[in-house]
This record gives structure tokens, C-alpha cells and sequence, in this order.
């Protein structure tokens, strides 16, 4: 289990423990963040307001109940490839209604 930490995103400093309360995996990334995840997959983005630095890890996707699926070492090895882990874990955003197409 990840343990609670001081962590930021947009919105301001919080936990992370208040983040997995609404129910949505959390990203902890560095400040310069992960690219693309928030656009594609339902999830909240956090920057740990400690550096994890005494696990090792430079970012790790934390499901709704504690537990890491996926960690990002500060060496860069993965424990897998994010894009996976996020399929898995996270639901798709979904693109809008979709709208008859003319025949």
C-alpha cells in the first residue's frame, strides 16, 4: 500500500489519501508530470508535495484503494508499460456522443 502523502494538483494541496477517497486512481508524477494519461483515462494527476525518493520511485499510479499498479523508478525502469496499467485500471474518457453517420 502507498502510504497517505502531502501531495498538489491543479486544484491545490490535499492528501493522497483524500484523492482516492472519490473513487478515481491517482498518477503521481513529478512536477514536469506524464504527458497525456488525464486526456485518455479517467484519473487524477498529483505531484507529492515530499519527494518519493525513499521508495525510489519518480512515479507511481495508485488504484482507488491504496495499492500501486504501476511504478516508474527514478532510474526510468517501469514495472511495466504505463499505457497497460492504465487500460487496466483507469476507464477511457469518453469522446462525446456519437452522432449517426449520413447514409
Amino acid at each position: 500500500m502507498v502510504p497517505d502523502l502531502p501531495v498538489r494538483t491543479a486544484a491545490g494541496p490535499t492528501s493522497l489519501c483524500h484523492l482516492l477517497a472519490k473513487g478515481r486512481p491517482v498518477l503521481l508524477a513529478p512536477p514536469n508530470g506524464i504527458e497525456g494519461p488525464s486526456e485518455r483515462f479517467v484519473l487524477t494527476e498529483a505531484v507529492a508535495s515530499d519527494p518519493m525518493t525513499a521508495d525510489g520511485a519518480a512515479a507511481v499510479l495508485v488504484r482507488p484503494d491504496g495499492h500501486a499498479v504501476w511504478v516508474r523508478a527514478e532510474s526510468g525502469r517501469e514495472s511495466g508499460p504505463l499505457e497497460e496499467a492504465l487500460a487496466r485500471w483507469c476507464p477511457r474518457r469518453r469522446q462525446g456522443p456519437r452522432t449517426a453517420q449520413p447514409q
